[in-house]
């Protein structure tokens, strides 16, 4: 095994381990937040099953914050 391939290696693990941390953090083997919210694609050329707002992959706070129109800054108020 050469120096490069010993360094690919090292990354790929780093990212794997990455990805586990992250999974294990936001709650393990439950469903994603944003199952069932998604609408079908339009044609079987679509890359996706799915298309999903991005506002489904953020975190419970900021959710929170853009239901609510009065914490919202993208909201202009007269």
């Amino acid at each position: 095994m050469g120096l490069r391939s010993a360094f690919y290696a090292i990354v790929v693990l780093a990212i794997a381990a990455g990805a586990a941390a992250i999974a294990f953090a936001e709650g393990g083997l439950e469903h994603p937040a944003w199952q069932g919210h998604g609408i079908k694609a339009p044609g079987k050329e679509f890359p996706l099953q799915d298309i999903v707002s991005g506002y489904w992959f953020r975190t419970k706070e900021t959710r929170t914050i853009q239901d609510d129109d009065f914490q919202q800054s993208g909201i202009l108020r007269r």
